[in-house]
């Protein structure tokens, strides 16, 4: 059996951590990151097959994030 879901990815460059999240048929996600020893300044990317963004974690908590 494959797996045709896309997924959107939180990544954690400077500690190595990461946590992904399937991506629904309109193209929407929710990530819910659990991170150690991060704050809200620490950089987060977020990657999915359309587009990347990497900024601050307190930036791209409790919104929308979408491509520019």
């Amino acid at each position: 059996m494959t797996d045709d879901r896309s997924y959107a990815w939180a990544y954690q460059d400077t500690s190595d951590q990461y946590q992904a999240a399937p991506i629904n048929g309109e193209g929407n996600y929710e990530l819910h990151v659990r991170f150690d020893d991060i704050g809200a300044e620490s950089t987060i990317r977020v990657a999915t097959p359309s587009y990347e963004i990497e900024d601050p974690l307190g930036e791209v908590t409790d919104g929308v994030v979408t491509a520019l």
